[in-house]
């Protein structure tokens, strides 16, 4: 039996997944790409603030797999195989210990753990980034709860970010 030869010609998409497929991402040129164009639908679409648009560059550092949003605090944090805050940042900027103990108690305990490692559902408390497809959204996400704590002076804590939240949620009924 001869193999089938793959002829692009022949098709009008090619859906990818980053997993299994047929080409190599060059994922220092996919993250930015992902990132501005969601950026720009925010700014050119939606109205948010042009400072969504700064280079992605500025923020590659943030990117880690893994980052669970904590909806209602604005805060990614990682976590251990037991639900125990390694750390956190709010928006962007990182966490004291002190800080994190605040959010989460002494034992760091996350409060939603063990209802996400039970169902793995995306609900408006819990947002996690699993994918390199992901991973841009997360630092979109930052951003905006970074601008939304300087244009509106909203201190850490309060429950402020479940709706932008809501656009990120894949799987919202």
């Amino acid at each position: 039996m001869a193999a089938k030869t793959f002829c692009f010609q022949e098709y009008d998409a090619v859906g990818v997944d980053l997993d299994h497929t047929i080409c190599k991402y060059k994922l220092d040129a996919v993250f930015p790409l992902i990132y501005e164009s969601l950026a720009k639908v925010l700014v050119n679409d939606h109205g948010y603030s042009k400072d969504l648009l700064e280079p992605f560059d500025k923020y590659k550092d943030f990117l880690t797999k893994g980052l669970v949003l904590d909806v209602v605090n604005g805060n990614f944090i990682k976590l251990s195989g037991d639900g125990i805050v390694l750390r956190a940042t709010h928006g962007t900027t990182p966490l004291t210990e002190d800080e994190i103990t605040t959010y989460y108690g002494t034992e760091r305990q996350w409060q939603h753990f063990a209802a996400l490692k039970e169902n793995l559902k995306q609900t408006d408390c819990v947002r996690y980034f699993e994918n390199y497809f992901d991973m841009p959204a997360a630092v979109l996400f930052a951003r905006l709860v970074d601008l939304k704590d300087k244009e509106e002076h909203f201190g850490r804590g309060r429950e402020s970010h479940p709706k932008q939240a809501q656009g990120l949620n894949p799987h919202r009924s």
